[in-house]
């Protein structure tokens, strides 16, 4: 479950990074100009100069890196950097934390009925004694 959802938020957050921003001549410049850092992407940050035209496996790996980083609250050196990136990585967190706590019900669940059949197990081995 947490493999193919990690997969689907690493595509979402490659789609924007590529979709945010404006595409610039020199990724770097335009990053670190003070107030064109809102139309920034993560993608001229962590590939300078190459963004999309970066090779696909490593955006996909980079994006993977920022998803799992994410699910797992662990963080990642890939950060947002403009609103719309930020509002993603706040979904993503949201997303993450209802996907754990599901995982951690259905083990609880899935213990306590192995508990209770044990219990019924054992219940009806004293009434034969």
């Amino acid at each position: 479950m947490f493999v193919i959802l990690g997969h689907w938020l690493a595509c979402i957050w490659h789609g924007v990074g590529v979709a945010t921003g404006r595409p610039s001549e020199d990724g770097l410049q335009m990053c670190h100009g003070g107030s064109e850092l809102a139309s920034c992407r993560w993608l001229e940050l962590h590939f300078p100069g190459e963004a999309e035209h970066a090779p696909f496996w490593d955006r996909y790996v980079a994006s993977l890196y920022f998803t799992l980083g994410s699910m797992s609250t662990l963080g990642s050196s890939i950060s947002p950097v403009n609103a719309t990136e930020e509002i993603v990585a706040i979904v993503f967190a949201m997303v993450s934390a209802a996907a754990f706590s599901t995982l951690c019900s259905s083990l609880s669940g899935s213990v306590i009925s192995d508990q209770m059949i044990q219990w019924e197990i054992s219940h009806k081995v004293n009434l034969l004694l």
